[in-house]
């Protein structure tokens, strides 16, 4: 009988996203972010965000996890993930907090108004989109990371 199972794996043995360090892992997410920039693309797929946010605006609040496959990203076709609202939640300034807002830019461009959730994304996988990517540098609060700011119908 072994004592201890995992006594055979030593530093030299464990693989390498057991050893590497958080520069290492910083490094590496920071290498697959996308460029800022405006990238034709289709929505893939889509789901409910799995767990509601602990706080921040959408605290309680129903959050769908999108998918895109954006064309032409440093000559590549790239995975993109993001979240949308269809519950209005404004900031404290008055306006739509960004998921809401990328809600209503995905009614506007799929002419979904008054439909269900899941006619508007249904519409949407249709469609060739453009997504207005930025790249956001690290802050005190946030990692490096992308955002979008914008969703258009390809060709507008």
């Amino acid at each position: 009988m072994i004592d201890d199972p995992l006594a055979y794996l030593d530093e030299q043995n464990l693989p390498d996203w057991v050893t590497e360090t958080d520069s290492a892992d910083k490094e590496r997410a920071e290498s697959r972010l996308i460029p800022s920039g405006l990238y034709e693309g289709t929505l893939i797929a889509y789901a409910p965000k799995e767990r509601a946010p602990e706080r921040g605006l959408y605290t309680g609040k129903t959050l769908i996890h999108l998918t895109a496959e954006l064309y032409g990203v440093e000559g590549k076709t790239r995975p993109y993930w993001f979240d949308v609202s269809a519950e209005k939640v404004l900031q404290a300034d008055g306006r739509l907090a960004k998921p809401s807002y990328l809600w209503g830019k995905l009614v506007a461009v799929t002419h979904t108004d008054g439909k269900t959730k899941r006619e508007t994304l249904e519409a949407a996988k249709l469609l060739r989109l453009r997504f207005k990517i930025r790249r956001r540098e690290a802050d005190d609060q946030f990692p490096a990371r992308n955002e979008t700011d914008t969703i258009l119908l390809s060709g507008s």
